[in-house]
């Protein structure tokens, strides 16, 4: 989420008490977004987490909070975050929004593609730091875009390949409920 704070860095001039106030606003917004992506994402795996040792002691896969809470809460983060993100500007907003839309047809469809979902992933990786620039309305350096890009995705494809070594010796070898990969493609 600190990413939203990478482009001031980079931009000459750029070290005012109104831009970080703005990237501040920014990130503010990305962690409730998130917030609610996550919550989303819980929501859609909450079977399959429940079978998964590491994800069974979540929130809602454990059953600390009920289904209907998760629903509220993801819908009051969506609905704080786009707030702050149009006190920003309109066009935050429709990037919130799209985020937003990406990150939960990843979690409902797009994760069981294989590959889609490490390119999908690095986009959402991606993302704060394009927010950052957005939130204060300066060009992203391309260079820099270009690194984050390349290390998300290394860091997707790491992601995945641990959650495919992890799987139990004993898996039918069928592949994840959340993904469209089998064990063999670790």
């Amino acid at each position: 989420n600190a990413l939203v704070f990478l482009p001031i860095l980079w931009t000459p001039g750029a070290w005012g008490m109104e831009t970080f106030a703005k990237t501040y606003l920014a990130f503010c917004a990305f962690c409730l977004a998130m917030s609610a992506c996550c919550l989303v994402n819980d929501l859609a795996d909450i079977h399959s987490d429940r079978q998964d040792s590491t994800k069974r002691g979540r929130a809602l896969s454990s059953g600390r909070l009920s289904i209907r809470d998760g629903m509220l809460l993801a819908g009051l983060f969506l609905a704080i975050s786009v707030s702050i993100a149009t006190l920003l500007s309109p066009i935050f907003a429709a990037i919130i929004l799209a985020y937003v839309a990406l990150a939960v047809a990843y979690s409902l469809w797009l994760k069981r593609f294989l590959l889609v979902d490490l390119f999908i992933l690095t986009a959402l990786c991606l993302a704060p730091a394009l927010w950052g620039t957005a939130a204060e309305m300066t060009a992203p350096s391309y260079w820099l875009m270009i690194f984050c890009a390349g290390l998300f995705f290394c860091l997707a494809s790491l992601h995945r390949y641990v959650g495919l070594r992890r799987w139990d010796v004993g898996d039918d070898g069928d592949g994840s409920h959340a993904t469209g990969y089998a064990v063999d493609d670790a």
